[in-house]
């Protein structure tokens, strides 16, 4: 025996190692005191549920007396301590590796490793126990870490179509390889794989599960003639059941998977098939029951030795043959086998021996962690194809044992035997793989209630019912169901406020049931919303939870007479009839009334009889104070007696304004020194009060105006205004306010923002651009007196006052037209500008315009004044130069 990697550790090394030590030590205390700190400022709850509950709601327990331990399960509590210890202790420091791997076997604290090997087994064994659920690694880095061990020396390349595969072992000290190919470590991958296939899994990697299939499948390992595999590759020694059926187990894994072609999947059920079909029929013993241990490869002659992993191995294959070929034999000779087991002398108290020469023939004396672990394994699956909780007693006490006997507190790892303190790496991943199928198996817990009484949710009548609840707390896997006994249960009662106000913890009988009376009382107030929360826990089984709602009601119902109370008017006052159902058991003498939001009504609270099992038609008159705030107020219409409550039904009504303001009309568009017309419609909606009001109108630029007003029951009337504006408004826009109030009560208050206006405004202007000689320009102009009343005008060209048809412009659009002739000078052809200005009567300037006029010629001027004084000297001329010709001829 000799230290870590063979070598003898120096001072300095052992000084380096102990500081290391320290300071991981210091660290993980530092670690565990944030975690603690945590822990301690969260709710119970944290731990259990990934995700934040409010303490308030109805889901979660509002008690103390509920133990956070609950919340974890006994399987994993120990999984971060054992991976800490193997981290630290077992990691091999092989460098040219780029993935942690890790040696078997140390002393009983870890300070010596046994030998310097890393096996394949476990080194692939780990990704799919510990380091799995202790890093929550996702498919794709398991995947990686499997592409990753293929990359070290623990994967062999040689020559053949079949010449590769994990090999058994390397020496990290001397690099020494064991090449032989073991069945058990090239199955590992497949199982591996299988395991955690992504649901869509891509063509590289279902090809590495092939690959595996392919080299088991193939010659180096799988006997075609007599339908077995060898124990490692080309082997010519015996023929090991144990390693046979943990082939059937990884074949048939590829066989169930629909990812995988139709073709594959056949050829991975044919191997096992062919694979159980042999077992059966050389190692089974057909008397006793069970498996051999080992035979020649002939199966001529075997070792008839009962070892325990092996039977434990045939009790998972024959129950996953059963599940998929439904073939009975395979689920009863399960059954068998393990009843013989039990009664056999591998049993040693609630664990099991390694091995016996026959069922009750002598045995060895080991009890093995290993062995162990693969027989719960087998009880887990017994119980969760058949939920028969005497398999899952007989697991957890082996668990128990595990806890007691093997596990090195001191250490934070399990012992490999029961007689060594020795801890073996791959014996502690089998024992983790137990204990996540028992994890698997705590989590399928349910707890299913339901009350004595119908309905949606039901109702019960206070000091007359009791509330009674029926829950059951069973486990359920693969359609069967066994139910959970000397449980947990509790129950808390919840206000609709979310307060609960009533507990108590219960145990469910031998069926895993349990029922609960509580009684109604008129201290619940009548509502609805009311939760029962029930929980329900047991040491193996996950806490489980559920919630319940209720009403709790007095017997009496609403049944009629409110349905047309949507609006009421401040003031009014109204008789009204409502019909109740009874369905208490005795008649009750109750105090009806009204009450709102804010105390806006009055009423005098009346002593009614209601007659039991019966409809009681019951009336009350109530007014509505004159003040009442407007909108949308509660009104609750009570039936009490003393201070407990039977019914209280609210209704949303709408408080109107008495005085009804139907219709406004008014000029939203003014001018200065005009008046501000509006109209409004008002109504008196009290049928029985007449009403008196004042209206008033105020602003800074009208006449202020308030007058008293009367309307009679129910009488409709129009107000028109009109109220007279300032002569000058130094503003784009003046505000008016309109305020209608009774007394000291506003029941209106408006206000009006009003656009000002200029009193004239020009609508269109036409000059001409230019005018012809001696022709008239037209002006024309289109006006839009803005003003209610008639405006005298003048209109100025060039400041001279010129006639108009129009003498003045009534309200709305005018159309004024004038004429002016530029010049009648012949030779004039400059342009002429004009300056026109429409004033008001009072002579104020209200529009001005600008323009400019091109004189061109006129025909009349052209001819008369430039084309006729030329022709005519050309004519005298011409006149007489022709009679000079003629008279020169007569001369001739």
């Amino acid at each position: 025996m000799r230290l870590k990697n063979g070598r003898y550790l120096s001072r300095t090394n052992i000084r380096r190692r102990k500081l290391y030590i320290l300071s991981i030590l210091l660290s993980s205390i530092i670690i565990f005191n944030f975690i603690l700190s945590s822990f301690i400022n969260s709710s119970p709850l944290d731990s259990f549920d990934k995700g934040a509950r409010d303490e308030n709601t109805y889901f979660a327990p509002k008690t103390q007396d509920v133990p956070s331990d609950v919340f974890d399960d006994p399987y994993t509590e120990n999984f971060d301590d054992i991976w800490n210890f193997f981290e630290l202790n077992f990691k091999s420091d092989f460098a040219p590796w780029i993935i942690d791997t890790y040696y078997r076997e140390s002393d009983s604290d870890g300070g010596t490793i046994i030998d310097d090997l890393v096996y394949s087994l476990e080194n692939l064994l780990l990704y799919n126990t510990l380091k799995k659920y202790n890093q929550s690694l996702s498919s794709s880095q398991i995947y990686d870490a499997y592409l990753d061990l293929k990359s070290t020396n623990l994967w062999y390349e040689g020559e053949g179509q079949y010449g590769y595969g994990f090999i058994e072992s390397v020496d990290t000290a001397t690099g020494t390889r064991n090449t032989k190919r073991n069945l058990i470590d090239n199955l590992m991958p497949i199982i591996l794989l299988v395991d955690n296939m992504p649901s869509s899994p891509s063509t590289e990697y279902k090809n590495h599960i092939i690959q595996m299939l392919d080299l088991i499948n193939s010659t180096d390992f799988w006997n075609t003639t007599n339908g077995y595999f060898l124990d490692y590759n080309s082997s010519t020694g015996d023929i090991y059941a144990q390693s046979n059926l943990y082939a059937v187990l990884a074949t048939l894994k590829v066989s169930q998977k629909t990812n995988f072609d139709q073709d594959i999947r056949d050829q991975a059920f044919l191997l096992a098939n062919e694979t159980m079909n042999t077992l059966n029929e050389y190692f089974w013993d057909t008397s006793d029951y069970g498996y051999y241990n080992s035979s020649d490869q002939s199966l001529t002659s075997f070792n008839t030795t009962k070892d325990l992993k092996t039977n434990a191995l045939g009790i998972l294959a024959l129950i996953e043959m059963w599940v998929v070929t439904d073939n009975s034999e395979f689920l009863t000779n399960a059954t068998l086998l393990f009843e013989t087991i039990y009664t056999s002398n591998l049993k040693n108290g609630n664990l099991y021996r390694t091995s016996v020469d026959s069922w009750g023939g002598s045995w060895t004396s080991i009890v093995d962690l290993d062995y162990n672990a693969f027989m719960m394994m087998a009880l887990l699956k017994l119980f969760d194809i058949s939920a028969n909780l005497s398999y899952y007693n007989n697991a957890t006490a082996i668990y128990e044992e595990f806890q007691s006997v093997f596990y090195d507190s001191t250490n934070k790892a399990y012992n490999k035997t029961d007689s060594s303190s020795n801890k073996n790496l791959l014996s502690n991943l089998r024992l983790t793989e137990a204990y996540l199928k028992a994890y698997e198996l705590y989590q399928k817990t349910s707890l299913s209630s339901l009350f004595n009484k119908s309905g949606s949710p039901p109702e019960f009548i206070f000091n007359e019912e009791d509330l009674v609840t029926i829950a059951n707390y069973t486990f359920t896997s693969n359609g069967n169901t066994c139910n959970i006994p000397s449980a947990s249960i509790g129950y808390q009662f919840v206000y609709p406020n979310g307060t609960w106000f009533h507990e108590e913890i219960r145990t469910t009988n031998e069926n895993g049931t349990d029922i609960f009376s509580f009684s109604i009382n008129e201290s619940l107030p009548i509502g609805q919303d009311y939760f029962v929360y029930i929980w329900a826990n047991s040491t193996y089984f996950a806490y489980t939870d559920t919630s319940m709602e209720f009403t709790v009601s007095s017997g009496i119902n609403y049944i009629s007479g409110l349905e047309d109370l949507t609006y009421l008017f401040q003031g009014e006052r109204r008789n009204i009839t409502i019909t109740f159902n009874n369905t208490r058991e005795e008649d009750v003498n109750l105090t009806f009334s009204v009450e709102t939001e804010n105390g806006i009504s009055s009423n005098s609270p009346k002593l009614k009889f209601l007659n039991s099992s019966e409809l009681n038609d019951l009336w009350i008159n109530f007014s509505i104070i004159s003040t009442a705030e407007l909108g949308p107020t509660n009104f609750y219409f009570l039936l009490q007696n003393g201070s407990t409550l039977f019914l209280n039904y609210t209704v949303e009504v709408e408080i109107r304004n008495s005085l009804y303001l139907s219709r406004i009309a008014y000029d939203q568009k003014v001018v200065e020194g005009d008046i501000f017309y509006i109209s409004i419609n008002l109504e008196n909606f009290l049928v029985n009060e007449t009403q008196s009001f004042n209206l008033s109108f105020v602003g800074d630029y009208i006449d202020n105006f308030k007058k008293e007003y009367s309307l009679s029951k129910g009488e409709f009337i129009t107000i028109f205004k009109n109220l007279n504006l300032s002569e000058v408004i130094n503003e784009n826009s003046i505000t008016v306010q309109m305020l209608i109030s009774k007394s000291s009560i506003t029941f209106y208050n408006q206000s009006f923002t009003l656009q000002v206006l200029n009193k004239l405004e020009v609508i269109q202007a036409s000059f001409p651009s230019s005018v012809a000689q001696s022709s008239s320009a037209q002006f024309v102009f289109k006006i839009r007196n803005n003003k209610r009343t008639t405006e005298a005008f003048s209109l100025y060209i060039n400041n001279q006052l010129i006639q108009t048809e129009l003498n003045e412009l009534v309200p709305g659009e005018n159309r004024i037209q004038t004429g002016i002739v530029p010049t009648i000078n012949p030779y004039d052809f400059s342009i002429k500008s004009y300056q026109i200005v429409i004033k008001d009567a009072e002579g104020n300037e209200q529009l001005s315009f600008y323009c400019e006029i091109q004189v061109v010629l006129s025909i009349m001027n052209l001819i008369l004044f430039y084309v006729v004084p030329i022709i005519i000297p050309i004519a005298i001329v011409l006149y007489f130069k022709n009679k000079e010709m003629k008279t020169k001829l007569l001369r001739r």
